[in-house]
């Protein structure tokens, strides 16, 4: 249907005078909402919509005309031709990538890290780093996660170059494309647009304070949705041409393999780790023993104290036990039965 008569129709509901409408929500295969306007009833004559300004009401008159030929020539609003748009544009492709690696060399990789996605036009959107400061018994290690946004031209490079620097544990990515939704709102868009510039030539027309009232209160309303629809816009457009990277990058001493290894490779490998574990049970005691040794000094001193205090009570004791034996055995050979 031809835009001038989608406004007259949508006016007249406006006013409880003429044609009803209404919206519907469908989803497209990625799940992205895409907002489907269409509306019922018949263009209703000039005097329906309440002008009192005879030229005012001409205007919506000839606003509301249904120009057959022109809608059979136009798209429907809310369904645009997105094939044609598709073949002349890229898609709208939103990359979401999230990693998780692990390396010897953490500093060298932090910084290669760093200073990569700057060269690449990148950012650093969040960052949350652990420097491993902690004794867990196990062996504590540093870790940083970042979350980058990367041009979406460079970050299959960009990843290219982190795997050749790391051993990558898990990889998972996803790719929304939303080319439907984007279409659909900037025909929605260009449809307001004529919408707005009619109102505007219908506004500087009016005579009466009521039509001004009227059409001023459209024309907010049509702007207020034509700069939401171009914030959305500009929010897609950031996630398409920027990437989102999450990578969780660990400090390990040994490396986890990345190839299927043989029953003779699992069991040397596993002997080595045995005895690598064993080294570094031990290595940990000792370091435990080191960090607690104020504590076993004290525990030590407070427990040589008791038990020089128990022993000399325990002697303290037997002697008197033995000094009343020796006075009864003494008072029984002086005075027999």
């Amino acid at each position: 249907m031809k835009k001038k008569s989608l406004f007259g129709i949508v006016l007249a509901g406006m006013l409880l005078l003429g044609g009803c409408g209404g919206r519907s929500y469908t989803k497209n295969s990625e799940g992205i909402a895409a907002e489907a306007y269409t509306y019922a009833g018949s263009a209703p004559a000039a005097a329906g919509y309440g002008f009192s300004s005879g030229a005012v009401a001409a205007d919506m008159a000839d606003y509301a005309v249904y120009d057959e030929e022109a809608d059979a020539a136009e798209p429907a609003m809310g369904m645009p031709d997105v094939g044609e748009s598709a073949a002349t544009s890229s898609r709208k492709l939103i990359r979401n990538v999230n990693m998780e690696v692990e390396t010897k060399e953490y500093d060298d990789l932090i910084a290669f890290l760093q200073t990569n996605i700057a060269a690449v036009g990148g950012y650093i959107e969040n960052s949350y780093s652990y420097n491993g400061s902690a004794y867990n018994g196990g062996g504590s290690r540093r870790n940083t996660s970042f979350v980058f946004r990367i041009p979406a031209d460079n970050l299959d490079q960009f990843l290219s170059d982190v795997g050749g620097r790391a051993n990558v544990i898990s990889r998972n990515e996803n790719t929304n494309d939303v080319t439907l939704a984007y279409v659909d709102m900037e025909s929605h868009k260009n449809a307001l647009r004529t919408e707005e510039q009619s109102l505007i030539n219908m506004l500087a027309r009016a005579e009466t304070v009521e039509d001004l009232i009227t059409i001023e209160n459209r024309l907010a309303d049509v702007r207020y949705q034509i700069e939401s629809m171009e914030s959305q816009l500009r929010t897609y457009d950031n996630l398409v041409d920027y990437a989102t990277l999450s990578i969780n990058v660990s400090e390990v001493e040994e490396l986890t393999p990345v190839t299927e290894q043989s029953a003779w490779e699992k069991m040397g490998s596993g002997f080595m780790a045995s005895f690598h574990n064993i080294g570094r049970g031990l290595q940990n005691f000792g370091i435990g023993v080191v960090m607690n040794l104020p504590y076993i000094l004290i525990w030590g001193v407070v427990l040589l104290a008791a038990f020089l205090i128990g022993k000399k009570v325990i002697k303290s004791v037997i002697k008197k036990i033995k000094e009343r034996f020796k006075k009864t055995k003494e008072n029984v050979s002086e005075n027999p039965a």
